[in-house]
């Protein structure tokens, strides 16, 4: 209905409309694309990277308390192995003596944080 109360029926679609339709479509996505040359390059967000980054050392700490519950009394090249193998996909790179020292640590009990 429109305001005035009287029943308003939609129009078919007919090939002219639909076609008139595609074809406004179709030119505001031929102007929409930027006039450069060459591939354009993508927006860089530095917050979305910024909260990437915090987002997987934050999983690194999580791995790391589960491995310190799991891997107690274990032989520490064993233990740094895994931790090794753990931290590496996540973006977390350490030196080897920080490696040993976490292993000694989760062997030995002792509370351990990411450096």
């Amino acid at each position: 209905m429109d305001a005035s109360g009287t029943a308003v029926r939609a129009r078919p679609a007919t090939a002219s409309t639909t076609s008139r339709a595609s074809a406004a479509i179709a030119a505001s996505a031929v102007r929409a694309r930027p006039a450069t040359a060459g591939a354009v390059r993508p927006v860089h967000r530095p917050g979305v990277a910024r909260q990437a980054a915090l987002a997987r050392r934050a999983y690194a700490v999580t791995v790391l308390r589960g491995l310190a519950r799991t891997q107690h009394g274990k032989p520490v090249a064993q233990v740094r192995r895994l931790i090794k193998d753990a931290l590496t996909p996540l973006g977390v790179r350490l030196t080897p003596d920080q490696y040993q020292q976490l292993a000694a640590d989760l062997t030995a009990g002792r509370t351990v944080t990411l450096p």
